[in-house]
C-alpha cells in the first residue's frame, strides 16, 4: 500500500546538518564540500524507521544548500518527494525494521537534483502500483486509501525510476530547473513626430530659391551687453 503524510512546512532557509543528530543505528558517509558551488553529494544510511525520515531531511537539505542558485520551489518539491518515499519505505519494505539509504547529488551546471533511496525490503515499485490505480474520485477525499503519496511523488519529479538490483529496491527521482531569464536592457526610445526622418522630407521639398530666402530672412543676434 502507498502512504501520504501529513504536509510539510515550506523550506524557508539552510538548516545545517547536526552530527550529532544521528541515532546510534545510523551510519552516515559525508563528503568533503568540493571547492566550486555548482556539484554537491552526500549519502546516508540510516534504519528505516519514521524517526529518522527528520535525518535525511537534514542530509538532504545541507547538500541543497551546498550549491548556490537552487530554486526554492524545487527544494520544496524534493523535500515532499523524498518524505513521502521515505515514509513508504518505513511502513511497508520490512516485517520488522531494516536499512534504508539515502544519495543526493546537486548539479548546478545541469541544473538537476538527483536523489536516490535503496531499501532490501520486500520487491515493490512504487510508480508502476500508482500507475495501476488511477485517480477517478471527484476529490482526494474521495479517492481510494493507497497510492496517493506516490502519485504526488511523480507529478513533482521531472523523472522517476525504479529497478530491482542485487535484492534492493532502488527508486531514482530527478528534479530539474530552468536557467535564469537574462537581464533585460531597456531599448533606446524611438524618434517620433518632426524628427530627423520629418527634417530630411522637409529639406527634399525645397529648392534652392527656398533655402536661399529661408537663410536670407534669419535673424543674427548681436553679442548683448546686461549691464
Amino acid at each position: 500500500m502507498g502512504y501520504i503524510s501529513g504536509a510539510r512546512a515550506p523550506y524557508a532557509g539552510g538548516t545545517a546538518m547536526d552530527a550529532s543528530s544521528l541515532s546510534h543505528d545510523a551510519t552516515h558517509a559525508a563528503a568533503d564540500a568540493p571547492a566550486d558551488t555548482s556539484l554537491a553529494h552526500d549519502r546516508c544510511r540510516l534504519k528505516a524507521v519514521m524517526a529518522n525520515e527528520e535525518i535525511a531531511q537534514d542530509v538532504l537539505v545541507a547538500v541543497l544548500d551546498r550549491v548556490d542558485g537552487v530554486p526554492l520551489k524545487v527544494k520544496n518539491d524534493i523535500r515532499i518527494a523524498v518524505e513521502e518515499l521515505f515514509v513508504n519505505v518505513a511502513s511497508y519494505a520490512y516485517a520488522s525494521v531494516g536499512d534504508i539509504e539515502l544519495s543526493v547529488t546537486v548539479d548546478g551546471d545541469a541544473r538537476a537534483v538527483t536523489v536516490t533511496l535503496t531499501d532490501w525490503g520486500v520487491p515493490f515499485d512504487p510508480f508502476s502500483y500508482a500507475a495501476a490505480r488511477p485517480l477517478k474520485a471527484e476529490s482526494v477525499e474521495e479517492a481510494p486509501i493507497g497510492g496517493l503519496g506516490i502519485v504526488m511523488v511523480k507529478g513533482l519529479m521531472d523523472e522517476c525510476f525504479y529497478r530491482r538490483v542485487d535484492g534492493a529496491n532502488e527508486v531514482r527521482i530527478v528534479k530539474h530547473w530552468a536557467a535564469p531569464e537574462p537581464e533585460r536592457v531597456p531599448a533606446a526610445p524611438a524618434w517620433s513626430g518632426s524628427g530627423i526622418d520629418d527634417l530630411d522630407k522637409i529639406q527634399g521639398e525645397l529648392d534652392d530659391d527656398d533655402l536661399t530666402a529661408i537663410a536670407g530672412g534669419m535673424v543674427v543676434m548681436e553679442p548683448h551687453s546686461w549691464l
